[in-house]
């Protein structure tokens, strides 16, 4: 194992965990009826899956989450209407 720290399966050498960019917004609250949290509006298993998605994954994902968080707002549950 290399000094650096731990590498998952997949994973390359020059890419950690740190380097992995997360729209985490340490609002981790989920909302009954959409099942998003409210903070950031991934999806649990979204949020469970992350670490292993792909750069591709995580932008898709990444570009949705305005929408998602306008839809929780807009019912009055988003962080954004608090």
């Amino acid at each position: 194992m290399p000094a650096t720290g731990l590498i998952f399966a997949g994973e390359s050498r020059q890419t950690s965990v740190a380097s992995i960019e997360s729209p985490c917004t340490k609002v981790c609250t989920v909302d009954p009826v959409s099942r998003l949290c409210v903070g950031c509006g991934r999806s649990l298993a979204e949020i469970e899956r992350w670490l292993f998605l792909t750069d591709a994954e995580r932008a898709k994902i990444i570009a949705e989450l305005p929408e998602r968080l306008a839809v929780l707002a807009r019912r009055g549950r988003g962080a954004s209407s608090a």
